[in-house]
């Protein structure tokens, strides 16, 4: 099925009517793809709402859809929060795109006693990524990214759901995926490649975290973090 181009609008400003693309998609629409008047396109807002419309303005300085149509997603019923140590280079940018395109819900970058990796770049760069990600799997909802905090602090977090946490010695992951898509929030922790310290290991036990086992062999961050999403959203 051949689909219109698709651009994103900021979230609040997608509606009936004449609707101006941002500078950067305006540039990529009208100078990148050579798209003119009379074009389909396609809109989304990365928060639910999408739209299918016609280039009514194409020049230098402006690009404008007329939107003659609007759909509403409703939101995953179950929420997903991946919060993970940040791989080093552009294993990170990785992580986020695929973990976008497997339908993550939200990205909590953690920093652990062994992190390599503090993260480069800023958060807006990161839901770049996101964004792009989403518009090649036409996702309605973009993933929430967070700027990274200190383990600790994942803890102290509210969860209406379970908590979940790596580990070579836990349970098979596949046993939580039910329980994952009928519980409102699930949250999976994956710690820095060198693995948790005995602390942290400790502490996730104290506030609840089950370890769950993603295979026989230790993976890479960004591997465990792709296996997991794709495992809890089975459903």
């Amino acid at each position: 099925m051949h689909h219109a181009h698709l651009f994103h609008i900021e979230p609040g400003n997608l509606q009936i009517g004449l609707v101006e693309l941002p500078e950067e998609e305006a540039r990529h629409a009208g100078g990148v793809l050579r798209l003119r008047e009379g074009a389909a396109v396609d809109l989304f807002d990365g928060a639910g709402v999408t739209a299918t419309g016609v280039i009514e303005i194409c020049d230098r300085k402006r690009v404008a859809v007329r939107v003659d149509e609007i759909s509403r997603a409703e939101k995953d019923s179950t929420r997903l929060i991946l919060a993970t140590a940040i791989p080093k280079g552009k294993r990170w940018q990785l992580l986020v795109e695929k973990c976008t395109e497997l339908g993550v819900s939200a990205i909590q970058p953690v920093l652990f006693e062994r992190s390599v990796s503090r993260g480069e770049g800023d958060a807006d760069k990161w839901r770049r990524w996101a964004l792009e990600a989403g518009k090649q799997c036409r996702r309605a909802w973009l993933p929430e990214i967070f700027a990274p905090v200190a383990f600790m602090q994942i803890l102290s977090l509210e969860i209406k759901g379970c908590c979940l946490v790596a580990a070579r010695e836990g349970e098979e992951a596949i046993k939580f995926v039910a329980h994952a898509a009928s519980a409102p929030e699930t949250l999976i922790l994956i710690g820095p490649e060198g693995g948790l310290t005995e602390e942290e290991s400790v502490a996730c036990a104290e506030h609840g975290f089950a370890p769950v086992s993603l295979g026989r062999h230790i993976l890479r961050i960004e591997t465990a973090a792709m296996a997991a999403c794709a495992l809890l959203r089975m459903q």
